[in-house]
């Protein structure tokens, strides 16, 4: 009796293996479908400032890890994997909607009366220096999807005369938000309602941080 023959199996295309590797991971991406866009939005602007708000803060823009500095979604699919979303794009780069969503949230602060960039010229109380550390949808845990930012803020005080610049609060803030989809839609929503409650908690923070406002006389 003749034996069957078994010919090595062929090499799938990369393509394939691609696909296959999203689908065992669980990611939110998924292949032929309809590119997305997304933005990182700053909260609805106060109808009139806050009596109270009487500092002027510089806000430089965010400073963004390498991994994340790209529009394409970045899904985290193992303990140091990372995949990019080919179809899911933010409408600018993470540091250009971060700093103005992070201005709006200055902005209504009930003490803040004005953000302005650096190099401006013109008097300020504080520079407010951001970096992200982590921006990604984590499916590395199929069973518990979480969207991740992670920001790390630090502050300086600028005192009155000559004296130099003083650190009043360097933190690092995280939230891992649980998706109850695994889409690209629901882990852009999550960062958004990531960055509301870091920047809640970073005002409530930064408030009885600083010192006296200094006189401009």
């Amino acid at each position: 009796m003749t034996r069957p023959s078994f010919d090595p199996p062929a090499r799938a295309p990369r393509g394939l293996v691609f696909a296959a590797a999203l689908l065992t991971c669980a990611c939110a991406s998924k292949l032929a479908r309809t590119p997305e866009t997304f933005t990182i939005d700053p909260p609805a602007p106060r109808p009139v400032p806050a009596a109270a708000a009487n500092r002027i803060v510089s806000l430089r823009g965010v400073e963004v890890a390498p991994t994340y500095a790209g529009s394409e979604l970045v899904y985290r699919v193992s303990e140091h994997g990372i995949e990019r979303d080919p179809y899911a794009n933010l409408a600018a780069p993470p540091a250009r909607l971060l700093t103005a969503a992070m201005r709006g949230y200055l902005r209504d602060s009930d003490y803040i009366r004005d953000v302005v960039a650096p190099g401006e010229g013109l008097p300020v109380d504080d520079d407010i220096e951001p970096a992200l550390l982590e921006l990604s949808g984590d499916f590395s845990n199929p069973a518990e999807p979480v969207a991740v930012l992670a920001l790390r803020i630090r502050v300086l005080a600028r005192p009155a005369g000559a004296a130099p610049e003083r650190e009043i609060l360097l933190k690092a803030y995280t939230r891992r938000v649980p998706l109850s989809q695994r889409t690209a839609a629901a882990v852009v929503a999550a960062w958004n309602r990531a960055l509301a409650e870091i920047m809640a908690e970073f005002l409530a923070d930064l408030k009885p941080a600083l010192p006296s406002r200094r006189s401009t006389s």
